[in-house]
C-alpha cells in the first residue's frame, strides 16, 4: 500500500503556517494546527486538513472578526466599551462630579475609542480610559500607586504601557490627562499629569476641571467655559479645587 503523500509534498507553500513545523512531514489528509495566515502570532491557532486551507474553507476567526469591526467603525470613534472592566468607586465619583461640572461635554464611563488595524496594541481594537470627555477629545486616566511598588502603574511594565497608550491616543487627536499620586513612577508622555495624594472623588474632579482649562489648543468654547464658570461658582467642593490634598 502506497503511503499517503505528506503535507511538505502536496502543498509545500503551506509549510510555514504550520503551528507545529514537524507536522509538515505528516500526512496531508490529516488534521492539525495552523497558525493565523496573517502570521499575527497572538491570534488563536486552529485545526484543519491540509486541503481545507489551501481551498481558502478555512480561516482565521480572529481575523474575520478583525475585519468585520472595521468595517463598522473607524480609528477615532467612540464606542461602547466592548466589556464593562470593574469600575473603581473613585472613578465612578469623579465622572460624576464632573458631569455636574461640565454638563456639556459629554463626560463618559465605559467608553472605548478606536485604534487603527495597525497599532499592533496587544490584540485590542480599541482603549478605555476610565472616563473621557467626548466633545472635548480628553481622555483621563486615574492611576493608581504611591510608588511604594505595589500598583501597576508603579512596575516599568505599567509605565511602558501608559506612555505606549497615551502616545495610540495622542495619534488620534485625543488628549490624555493623568491624575497621578506625587511619589508614583515618573511616566514619559505627552500626558498632562495632576499629582495628588488626594482619594476623593469631589477633589479629583475639581482638579481635572482646572486643568483641563489649560489643556490648550481644545479649551472649551465660550458657552461651555461660561456654563463652567456658572458651575465653578457655585463651589460644591468647598473651595477645594486646585488643592493638591
Amino acid at each position: 500500500m502506497c503511503a499517503e503523500p505528506t503535507i511538505a509534498e502536496l502543498h509545500p507553500d503551506l509549510v510555514e503556517r504550520l503551528s507545529n513545523p514537524a507536522d509538515a512531514a505528516v500526512a496531508a489528509s490529516r488534521w492539525v494546527e495552523w497558525r493565523c495566515p496573517a502570521g499575527v502570532e497572538t491570534h488563536r491557532t486552529w485545526g484543519a486538513p491540509a486541503e481545507h486551507v489551501a481551498s481558502e474553507k478555512i480561516y482565521c476567526g480572529q481575523c474575520r472578526a478583525k475585519a468585520k469591526f472595521y468595517s463598522q467603525h473607524r480609528p477615532g470613534d467612540v464606542i461602547p466599551a466592548r466589556s464593562s472592566k470593574a469600575a473603581a468607586k473613585i472613578e465612578e465619583g469623579a465622572a460624576a462630579a464632573l458631569a455636574e461640572l461640565m454638563p456639556t461635554v459629554g463626560v463618559r464611563r465605559l467608553a472605548s475609542i478606536v485604534l487603527p488595524p495597525t497599532s499592533g496594541y496587544f490584540s485590542m481594537y480599541s482603549i478605555t480610559p476610565d472616563v473621557i470627555l467626548e466633545s472635548l477629545k480628553v481622555a483621563i486616566e486615574i492611576d493608581g500607586g504611591d510608588g511604594s511598588g505595589r500598583s501597576r502603574h508603579d512596575s516599568p511594565e505599567g509605565v511602558a504601557d501608559d506612555e505606549t497608550r497615551d502616545r495610540l491616543l495622542s495619534e488620534l487627536g485625543w488628549r490624555v490627562l493623568r491624575v497621578r499620586h506625587p511619589n508614583a513612577a515618573p511616566i514619559c508622555s505627552s500626558a498632562t499629569v495632576v499629582r495628588t495624594k488626594t482619594s476623593s472623588s469631589r477633589v479629583m474632579a475639581a482638579l481635572v476641571f482646572d486643568a483641563v482649562q489649560t489643556m490648550g489648543s481644545a479649551s472649551p468654547t465660550d458657552d461651555q467655559a461660561a456654563s463652567y464658570s456658572t458651575a465653578s461658582s457655585i463651589k460644591p467642593y468647598g473651595g477645594l479645587a486646585g488643592s493638591p490634598e
